[in-house]
């Protein structure tokens, strides 16, 4: 992880389901504090390429990352709380 950013903010998508088919995407944002996903990593397995990759799902307002050892790991909190990157900027 790198030692000089605040946060990671991962740009995801959901489908946008029309009547019978996907008519669209909608962008989610999940802004994760850098200490906060560290602790997150530590549960999750790099590769033999030191790479970690996020596999997201979103229910309604949960989100979470099931690949992980020990079971899925929820980052709801993090969904678009832009608040943190402003609390951050104006300290």
């Amino acid at each position: 992880m790198k030692d000089d950013v605040d946060f990671y903010v991962f740009l995801t998508y959901k489908e946008d389901f029309g009547k019978h088919k996907i008519q669209g995407f909608e962008n989610k944002f999940l802004i994760v504090p850098k200490e906060e996903l560290k602790k997150k990593i530590k549960f999750k397995d790099a590769g033999k390429k030191n790479v970690y990759s996020f596999y997201f799902h979103f229910e309604n307002e949960k989100v979470w990352d099931e690949r992980v050892k020990n079971g899925p790991t929820d980052y709801s909190q993090f969904l678009d709380v832009w608040k943190l990157v402003e609390d951050a900027l104006s300290s």
